[in-house]
């Protein structure tokens, strides 16, 4: 069985964190039998960092080293891309991981405060 370690779930989705969430949304759009285990403490996670994946005791880090590892395992969804197809999905994963790391509420297991952004009256 495949656990996948995460953020707890915010505003409705089930992870807080983009690396979290881009991994759930693999699992789940290939339909991969998998449980999540959300936590907040991550002094025993791998490299002191969450996600990360177990499946029967093979522990993989890093969201790219897990969707990379689930393709060659159960199911390549980028079969038919074209090379074109390929290079411009790495693009937008790098784009996309880079900037939406900003965004994160909880970074190392903290609790980051955004109130100082927000006007008084929000």
């Amino acid at each position: 069985m495949i656990i996948l370690y995460s953020y707890p779930e915010l505003f409705g989705l089930p992870d807080n964190n983009p690396f979290g969430l881009k991994v759930d949304t693999f699992l789940r759009l290939t339909h991969i039998n998998y449980q999540q285990e959300h936590i907040v403490n991550i002094q025993n996670a791998p490299r002191g960092q969450l996600p990360y994946l177990d499946d029967a005791g093979q522990i993989i880090t890093d969201s790219n080293n897990m969707l990379h590892y689930l393709q060659q395992k159960y199911v390549n969804i980028d079969l038919k891309l074209t090379e074109k197809q390929r290079n411009l999905h790495f693009l937008i994963t790098r784009m996309l991981d880079n900037h939406l790391y900003g965004s994160c509420p909880i970074r190392d297991g903290k609790m980051i405060s955004f109130g100082h952004c927000l006007k008084p009256n929000f």
